[in-house]
């Protein structure tokens, strides 16, 4: 169980990082599209 949670602590905060540069970056692209709208 110790093993397991040592590869899955470093998984989940490596797709946990992945989720947030995707969220950055479709909030810079809706900045941006507004942005253009207006």
């Amino acid at each position: 169980m110790k093993i397991f949670g040592e590869i899955a602590v470093p998984i989940s905060k490596k797709s946990y990082n992945l989720q947030q540069q995707k969220l950055n970056y479709r909030l810079k692209f809706i900045t941006a599209s507004l942005l253009v709208a207006n």
